[in-house]
C-alpha cells in the first residue's frame, strides 16, 4: 500500500507501435504538491500542475441483494470520512435495469476547475435518498436474463467514458456480488464471457482506467470470482473478495499519491 518513490528512467522501457523509444525526461510527481518544473525544451499540453488521482465508486444495486445494501452504503460513508482529499471521488449507482445514475458525479468540463465545496458530512443522507429512490422505482430485474452481465459491463464502460474528462490516473471501485465468466442461457446456450472481459479490458487499460472490484457477499463463487480478478489483473486494480469496502475505497484513493512521467 505503500508507493515506490525511488524508480528511475533505466528501470523502465517504452516503446510506440513496437518500436523501442528513448526516454527524453523523467520525473517523480507527488499528488497535491508543486508539479515539477518544465526544462528548458520540455514542453506540455498541462498547465504546469499537479495530476489528482480520479476515484469512481460504482455501487452495483443491479448485481447485489437487499440484505447488504444497507452495510454497503455505510462502509461507503466510512471510507469518505477518511480520504484526505475526496474533492476527486465520485459516486454513482448501477440500478435494477441496469441505468448508471450519479450520485455525485463528474462535473461538465467547464466546471472542473471550479473550487469543490465540502459534500462529506452530508453525504451519507444523499446516498440513502439515491438508494432509496433507486429500488422504490418499479423497473424491470435485468438478473432473470441473461442480458445482466453484458448490462453490466456497459455501466462499467459508461462510468469509464464519463471519467475521460479528467486528466491523470482513473480507479473504479465496483463494489458488487460480481458477474459470472460463463452462463447458461434461457435457452441452455452456453456463453463464455472472457473474450468479451479481456477485450473490454484492453480499452480500459489504454484509456487509464483500473478497475478495483470488491465482493460485497462472502462466498466462492467461482465464477464470479474468475471475472473480478481478470478485470483487476487486466487494468492494474486489486479485487477485494471478503466484503473490504472500505479499505478498497481509501487504498484506490491513496494509490494515486505518487506517480512518475515519462517522455519520449
Amino acid at each position: 500500500g505503500t508507493p515506490i518513490t525511488d524508480l528511475k528512467s533505466d528501470d523502465f522501457q517504452v516503446s510506440d507501435s513496437g518500436r523501442p523509444q528513448h526516454i527524453a525526461f523523467f520525473h517523480h510527481e507527488v499528488a497535491r504538491t508543486r508539479a515539477v518544473p518544465q526544462v528548458p525544451l520540455e514542453f506540455s499540453n498541462r498547465a504546469g500542475v499537479s495530476i489528482a488521482p480520479t476515484t469512481a465508486i460504482l455501487f452495483d444495486l443491479l448485481n447485489s441483494s437487499m440484505q447488504d445494501r444497507n452495510f454497503t452504503a455505510r462502509e461507503i460513508v466510512k471510507a469518505l470520512q477518511r480520504v484526505e482529499v475526496p474533492d476527486h471521488v465520485y459516486v454513482y449507482l448501477l440500478d435494477k435495469g441496469g441505468k448508471l445514475l450519479a450520485v455525485r458525479g463528474v462535473p461538465p468540463a467547464g466546471e472542473l476547475a471550479a473550487a469543490s465545496s465540502p459534500w462529506v458530512p452530508e453525504f451519507a443522507g444523499v446516498l440513502d435518498a439515491a438508494v432509496a429512490k433507486a429500488t422504490q422505482v418499479r423497473q424491470q430485474d435485468l438478473r432473470l436474463t441473461s442480458g445482466y452481465v453484458l448490462t453490466t459491463f456497459s455501466a462499467l464502460g459508461a462510468l469509464s467514458a464519463q471519467l475521460m474528462v479528467l486528466p491523470g490516473p482513473r480507479n473504479i471501485v465496483w463494489l458488487t456480488h460480481g458477474v459470472p465468466i460463463t452462463l447458461r442461457g434461457e435457452n441452455h446456450e452456453f456463453t463464455d464471457f472472457a473474450p468479451k472481459v479481456r477485450a473490454f479490458t484492453a480499452e480500459l487499460a489504454r484509456a487509464n482506467v483500473a478497475v478495483t472490484p470488491v465482493k460485497t457477499v462472502l462466498g466462492e463463487e467461482a465464477e464470479e470470482r474468475t471475472t473480478m480478478d481478470l478485470f483487476a489483473e487486466l487494468t492494474g486494480g486489486r479485487a477485494y473478495m471478503s466484503n473490504e469496502v472500505e479499505a478498497a475505497i481509501v487504498q484506490a484513493t491513496q494509490n494515486g499519491r505518487a506517480a512518475y512521467r515519462i517522455g519520449y
